[in-house]
């Protein structure tokens, strides 16, 4: 988060094709600078790339920004789009619109003052209040964190690591932060609720625990209803936001940086660590255990059988992933399986659309992914119905020779929507579809594709994906409606 990332969109279409992006920027709590043209404020209706309302795009973006704002005097392009980059930045990071209307970007300019920086504002712990909590911390017997994607946008995950074991508090964690701490670290105990439900054993840490310590979640939120509902009394907030808003229910509520934060408990109580409780660390050991064995179970019948199993095709994957390995998912039932599986399975860093969950999100995030971090390796995984969406994608991975293996979990149907509409209604209408042949679709770009019909040919498939340069597709052919696995209830 410390570099916002810039998108440049022309009018019309291309501003408003960008919204779905900016948006699911604004859930995550990316900083995105999107600069896109306009028509100019005094244009007639009907104008190329216009509507009747000239104003329009600004409109559009406002809320769905941190800041919406229009480039009215070219003089004052240096200073909006310094203060762009700092807000997009600062507190709770997020996308902000700047617009720029053609009458304005070819005028000319007698003088104007530079471009200089304007600094992030990262607020920390009030001193009174630091106090406060960490008294709270000091008496605690049976602490638990709760991580939000805070501490992801900080880019505070060894800190959380670090006062984990500190405070000797297992760390759970709503569905749209994973990541926020490898399931490798002994005190993760993992996410709270999934689209499988709501995990048991961490309803049941949250109700044993005398503290609940939440971290980088954002006050009024929806997902701390689950947290709030079997959370104990006690109750510190150092929430996620660009303003100082207290959370309902907290002994202790205040909004700071993650990192900050969490370095200030850690310099103030790492000389009075303690020993850690074994039989806690053992009931996670033991239910990260339970969740892999359900997994297992799951698959077992399907080992021999073809099509093949999601979950068969993300196992003999992990072994070719490295601790450095950035992985992104999509939305849908590979997605359930990617998220909940193959998270578990080692250190690698997982990626997915977050709480928006736009289909089709792996092309163009794991070009993104590739661009940012050339000396890493980067895996996306999709579905056939996500690959489609955002396809066209696939020939800038090919332009750029970019590294990246998708895997397409092919099962020719919207799975997830399938099994929606059987869970509601009893029968599925619409959801099939017909793919194109993968691998003639990559070969037709000139990049390689490979075709997977037996879990027996995963392993080859893998290692050619993997050694080969510029973007390949593994098309793996899966069995349709494999059940999602829910969590043990230990």
């Amino acid at each position: 988060a410390s570099k916002p990332g810039v998108a440049l969109v022309t009018a019309g279409p291309g501003a408003t094709n960008a919204v779905t992006g900016t948006a699911q920027a604004y859930s995550s709590a990316c900083p995105v600078v999107i600069i896109t043209g306009s028509v100019p404020l005094s244009s007639k209706k009907e104008i190329f790339h216009g509507v009747d309302d000239p104003d329009f795009l600004h409109k559009i973006f406002s809320p769905i920004t941190k800041l919406s704002v229009r480039v009215e005097r070219p003089e004052d392009m240096p200073e909006i789009l310094a203060d762009a980059f700092s807000t997009a930045l600062s507190g709770r990071p997020g996308p902000v619109h700047v617009e720029i209307d053609d009458l304005t970007l070819k005028a000319r300019v007698e003088s104007a003052a530079p471009y200089r920086p304007m600094p992030r504002h990262s607020p920390g712990l009030d001193p009174a209040i630091a106090e406060r909590i960490l008294e709270l911390l000091r008496r605690a017997k049976r602490p638990v964190i709760v991580a939000g994607k805070g501490v992801l946008a900080a880019s505070a995950q060894e800190e959380l690591a670090q006062a984990a074991e500190i405070l000797a508090a297992p760390v759970i964690f709503p569905y749209d932060a994973i990541g926020v701490m490898g399931y490798h670290r002994r005190w993760c105990a993992g996410a709270i609720s999934t689209p499988m439900g709501v995990n048991p054993f961490c309803v049941k840490l949250m109700r044993d625990s005398d503290l609940l310590l939440g971290i980088g979640l954002r006050p009024d939120a929806w997902n701390l209803e689950v947290i709030l509902r079997n959370a104990p009394p006690k109750i510190v907030f150092i929430g996620f936001d660009d303003e100082q808003i207290r959370q309902e229910g907290a002994m202790v509520s205040c909004v700071a940086d993650a990192r900050l934060a969490l370095q200030e408990i850690i310099r103030r109580l790492a000389p009075q660590r303690g020993a850690p409780d074994e039989a806690i660390l053992a009931q996670i050991a033991a239910n990260k255990q339970d969740m892999l064995q359900a997994f297992q179970s799951a698959m077992e019948p399907y080992r021999e059988k073809t099509p093949l199993h999601f979950g068969l095709a993300l196992e003999v994957l992990s072994r070719h992933l490295t601790p450095d390995t950035i992985v992104i998912g999509d939305v849908g039932s590979n997605s359930v399986w990617a998220t909940a599986y193959l998270s578990r399975l080692g250190p690698h860093k997982f990626l997915g659309p977050g709480l928006w969950a736009a289909m089709g999100f792996t092309i163009p995030a794991a070009i993104g992914a590739k661009v940012a971090c050339p000396e890493h390796a980067v895996v996306g995984i999709t579905g056939d119905g996500a690959f489609l969406l955002s396809s066209a994608d696939f020939a800038t991975a090919v332009q750029h020779r970019l590294d990246i293996v998708y895997v397409v979990l092919h099962d020719g149907r919207h799975g997830m929507v399938e099994m929606l509409q059987h869970r509601d209604y009893g029968r599925a209408y619409g959801t099939e579809i017909s793919p194109p042949d993968f691998v003639k679709y990559a070969e037709s770009f000139g990049a390689m594709g490979i075709r997977v019909e037996r879990t027996s040919e995963l392993g080859e498939a893998f290692r050619q994906a993997f050694r080969a340069e510029g973007p390949v597709v593994v098309d793996v052919i899966c069995e349709p409606g494999v059940p999602y696995v829910s969590p043990p209830n230990r």
